[in-house]
Parts: structure tokens; C-alpha cells; sequence
């Protein structure tokens, strides 16, 4: 059986994120001086693992949006967590 592949943390992707920017940084600073053309291959790698990464971000937020959604309204009316309709109780 092939296991499935590892999803990346939202703080490893935060970190790619963060090497992504910086070696977007230096290359643009060579195109800025005149040392090399404006589009590059590496530049079109660099913002396409960019835009995944940042997708990948979207999906983690959305998935903890919903997984806190769920939470909050499937607590028994017992649950502290519970929420009713008309907003948190006062204990």
C-alpha cells in the first residue's frame, strides 16, 4: 500500500513561503541592476511554488474555519463549547 503523501505544516509552509520571498528578492535586485533579463525561468518556478504554497495556506485556514465551526455548534446542550442561538451564556 502507498501511504499518502504528508501535507506540510502551515508552519513549514510559512517558512517556504518566507525562502520563496527572499530568493524572489535577490533575483529581482539583479533585474533592477541591469544583471539580468526581466523574466527568468527560476522567477516563473518561483511564483508558480508561490501560488501552491499560498493555496496550500488557504486550504489549512479553511479546513480550521470549519473544523471550529463544527465544534462550536456540535456540542450537546450540556457543553460549555455550546453556542445557542441566541449567543454564549452568562455562568
Amino acid at each position: 500500500m502507498i501511504p499518502a503523501p504528508r501535507t506540510p505544516t502551515v508552519r513549514e509552509l510559512i517558512a517556504e513561503y518566507a525562502t520563496i520571498e527572499d530568493r524572489v528578492r535577490s533575483l529581482e535586485a539583479r533585474v533592477l541592476g541591469g544583471s539580468s533579463p526581466g523574466l527568468t525561468p527560476e522567477l516563473l518556478q518561483l511564483a508558480q511554488r508561490e501560488r501552491q504554497v499560498l493555496a496550500m495556506l488557504r486550504r489549512h485556514r479553511s479546513a480550521e474555519m470549519n473544523r471550529d465551526a463544527a465544534q462550536k455548534f456540535a456540542g450537546s446542550p450540556g457543553d460549555s463549547r455550546a453556542v445557542s442561538p441566541a449567543g454564549p451564556s452568562a455562568e
